[in-house]
């Protein structure tokens, strides 16, 4: 039911042209040939939390966002801080795929931080993808702050 909720949402939101580009495709990050990567894939296939929640800190950006995108299908609930933390990451696949996660978990994200990161986000992958989180888990107010809300611009480069 929440979901329907942020479809009104997600129309207003393509006003800014956002919505209106289509979800780039995930750059390759040499799975087959990296042994760190594929040791993420593997704790997604053993469903091991744990191991997943430790990889979301490696410093790998590539481990990083892997991990992130496992936790989704994993859908380990205490891994919620982690990946809240990851919507302040440098970089924006690690970003995009903890949003993703956090869209995909059962119960208990908190709405707050979800607004405050799209609030400040410029990639706009990312600000889809808190969007459709948003629509996931956040209650009726949350998704009153998110018509309320104005994400800035994304970036878009100029030639001069």
């Amino acid at each position: 039911m929440r979901t329907w909720f942020a479809l009104p949402l997600v129309c207003l939101w393509s006003l800014t042209g956002v919505a209106a580009q289509p979800m780039p495709e995930r750059p390759s990050d040499d799975l087959l040939t990296r042994p760190a990567l594929q040791a993420v894939v593997k704790a997604q296939v053993d469903r091991n939390g744990a191991l997943l929640r430790e990889k979301i800190g490696a410093d790998d950006a590539d481990v990083r966002a892997r991990a992130a995108l496992a936790l989704a299908s994993v859908r380990d609930t205490s891994a919620i801080p982690g990946l809240l933390d990851l919507l302040s990451d440098s970089v924006p696949l690690v970003r995009t795929d903890a949003a993703f996660a956090l869209a995909q978990m059962p119960s208990g994200v908190p709405a707050a931080p979800l607004l405050q990161a799209l609030r400040f986000e410029r990639d706009p992958s990312v600000q889809r993808r808190l969007i459709d989180a948003l629509g996931a888990t956040g209650d009726t107010q949350s998704l009153r702050d998110l018509i309320r809300l104005r994400p800035p611009r994304p970036v878009i480069p100029t030639w001069r």
